[in-house]
């Protein structure tokens, strides 16, 4: 009777850790919903030209905000080199 039990209960565990992973899920496919994002093109960034200074900061949208990290952190550009914007 013990065993039986013992299986009765691990059968309730699995069953409550399903249901509270199911409507977890449930949760974060909401919020992934709610932030989408059609604006491709970032406003306020341009791109670098040789002695030009960085931008640092974007133009805020109704779908964002941000600021700007150059790398290589020259300022102002340099002529003949890749930079990265993140």
């Amino acid at each position: 009777m013990k065993n039986k039990k013992l299986n009765i209960k691990k059968i309730i565990d699995l069953f409550l850790i399903a249901f509270v992973l199911f409507f977890a899920m449930s949760f974060v496919n909401i919020v992934r919903a709610d932030t989408m994002i059609d604006k491709s093109a970032i406003p306020g960034v341009t791109p670098p030209v040789k002695g030009a200074t960085p931008v640092t900061t974007i133009t805020a949208t109704a779908q964002y905000t941000g600021t700007v990290t150059w790398s290589p952190t020259h300022s102002p550009f340099w002529a003949a080199t890749t930079y990265t914007a993140t």
